[in-house]
């Protein structure tokens, strides 16, 4: 009987994988180069989120000036004030995890999507089978003409 338990769990886990990745991790974030957080010592990529390396940008009005191998690295240290809110939905190969992040606060109503953020203001890509909200606001910000669409990198913010 404890066998049949432990089986059915087993299967359970490997059904629906989003049971592994229930709970949020919220805490204050470091944002590393490649546009990606750490949150409570765990690698977090930005769900859904293409963050290209084109080069070295640096932020010159903030002191001491920040330089950064991404727009969307600079623009992820202006917009994060204080902590983050992810939740995961994925974990890769090298153990870090794939996630739906925000700032602001649910219960205030002023949370903003991390991805949708960086993507509606040309700092990255929508990827393949990204939420279709993220495909819809790569289409604006080319149009618009934002960050990698335009010709230049207009605003870190």
């Amino acid at each position: 009987m404890r066998l049949h338990v432990v089986l059915v769990a087993a299967l359970v886990a490997v059904i629906s994988p989003s049971a592994l990745f229930a709970g949020e991790i919220r805490s204050y974030a470091q944002v590393q180069d490649d546009g990606s957080l750490v949150v409570r010592n765990q690698l977090i990529h930005l769900y859904g989120v293409i963050v290209p390396g084109s080069g070295w940008f640096c932020q010159p009005q903030i002191s001491p000036t920040r330089c950064r191998s991404s727009t969307a690295a600079l623009a992820l240290d202006a917009k994060i004030q204080g902590f983050v809110r992810c939740d995961p939905v994925a974990q890769y190969a090298d153990g870090s995890l794939g996630a739906f992040c925000s700032v602001g606060s649910v219960r205030l109503g002023d949370s903003e999507d991390l991805g949708a953020y960086l993507i509606a203001r040309g700092h990255a890509f929508a990827a393949p089978g990204a939420p279709y909200e993220y495909v819809i606001l790569q289409e604006l910000a080319k149009v618009n003409r934002r960050g990698l669409w335009g010709f230049g990198f207009g605003g870190w913010y």
